[in-house]
């Protein structure tokens, strides 16, 4: 009998969740359906890349029947050549395993994204909602990385994409695995229980660790979800994330959006220093005095000071943003014409020259990041409107 159960046990009883009586964790997983969504979605041009309007959406709590249901899609013609974008706390373990093998034999493309569904609103997991989903038809929708998160099995899911594109400020979390014991085996021996709850998890924790390798992930990773209480939860860095080779970018960076009060673009990119540890830089871009707006430049490397540091554009046009010696922020003033100007520009470059002692020898540092344009002729004219309610610039 207890031979049978621990079986039973090994077999059917090992998920990998937030956590199971955690309000915590019941938080973290609010405004997300408690089971697996796996549905078709377009929307406009380029909106999932170059490109690409159509994509496979996964959102919700990773449950038994997950693995089935993505096979299904994939396996439609039109489900051919698509990306997926991910949404999801996590859930079962051994299902996220397969759904990343999957994804691996398809060379699917993966990222993490919120699909916003216009038929449903802005109540993503209503019944409503959830059953339109589930309805097997391509439905219309937007993406954002906003709130997106993938966490615990669905990090997993998530290693097994081909290429793997994590943006600035999506969280991924990883923990150990955990086991829920199904009600009806309560009464079984707690002696019994331990031994099969402790194989079941041996037996998952050497499927992980050799998934990992397998998707071409640093075994590092799985080193540090040791360490990981599976009630509890880490939030992966910009530098794990790159240092492990979940996504190998060495630069992210959000379009430029107006915010209803500015204009904000964020980069995370690897520094030039010893160390390559990943710096954020901010642009704002506020109404101004008369026909001119403010931008701000902000960087929180402060232990690299900069000579100079300039926003160049189109064959010779330039904002100069000035020295960062001690400051972190740094705000000009540009004049009507040059906002026009920089609207119209279809790549930005920021030059930055580092500070030496040019006496010694030494030679100054000069880097250069080059910047998406997305999204910022559409964000300058909002703003436009925003500091001239009449529609005047002047």
């Amino acid at each position: 009998m207890n031979q049978l159960v621990a079986s039973f046990l090994l077999a059917a009883m090992a998920f990998w969740t937030l956590s199971v009586t955690s309000a915590a964790a019941q938080e973290q997983i609010k405004g997300v359906p408690l089971v697996t969504l796996v549905y078709i979605a377009r929307g406009a041009a380029d909106v999932c890349g170059a490109g690409c309007n159509r994509w496979i959406a996964v959102e919700g709590k990773i449950d038994e029947a997950a693995a089935g249901r993505l096979r299904r899609v994939l396996q439609s013609p039109q489900a051919r050549g698509l990306p997926i974008l991910l949404h999801s706390p996590g859930g079962n373990a051994r299902q996220s395993l397969a759904m990343g093998r999957m994804l691996r034999e398809r060379k699917v493309a993966g990222r993490v994204a919120r699909t916003l569904v216009k038929e449903c609103g802005s109540d993503q997991a209503s019944p409503d909602c959830v059953k339109l989903k589930q309805g097997g038809k391509e439905l219309e929708a937007e993406i954002t990385t906003t709130q997106a998160h993938c966490s615990s099995g669905c990090t997993f899911l998530l290693m097994g994409a081909a290429t793997r594109e994590v943006a600035f400020g999506v969280g991924i979390g990883v923990h150990l695995p955990g086991v829920t014991l199904n009600a009806k085996l309560q009464a079984v021996p707690k002696a019994t229980r331990e031994r099969a709850v402790g194989r079941a998890l041996d037996s998952l924790n050497r499927d992980m660790a050799a998934y990992i390798v397998a998707m071409g992930i640093d075994r590092r990773l799985f080193d540090l979800i040791k360490t990981v209480r599976f009630e509890s939860m880490h939030a992966l860095t910009r530098d794990e994330i790159f240092r492990f080779g979940i996504d190998k970018r060495e630069m992210v960076e959000t379009d430029w959006s107006f915010n209803g009060a500015w204009i904000e673009k964020l980069v995370q990119a690897r520094g030039t220093s010893t160390g390559k540890e990943f710096r954020i830089r901010r642009w704002r871009i506020m109404c101004g005095a008369g026909q001119s707006l403010l931008m701000s430049y902000a960087r929180n490397n402060r232990d690299e000071p900069l000579a100079s540091a300039a926003l160049r554009f189109g064959a010779d046009q330039k904002i100069v943003l000035g020295a960062f010696e001690q400051a972190a922020l740094r705000t000009v003033t540009v004049e009507a014409g040059m906002v026009e100007k920089l609207k119209v520009a279809t790549q930005l470059s920021l030059m930055e020259v580092g500070t030496a002692d040019v006496a010694a020898g030494a030679e100054r540092s000069v880097e250069e990041t080059v910047l998406s344009t997305s999204g910022l002729a559409q964000a300058i004219e909002q703003l436009w409107r925003a500091c001239r309610p009449q529609g005047r610039r002047g």
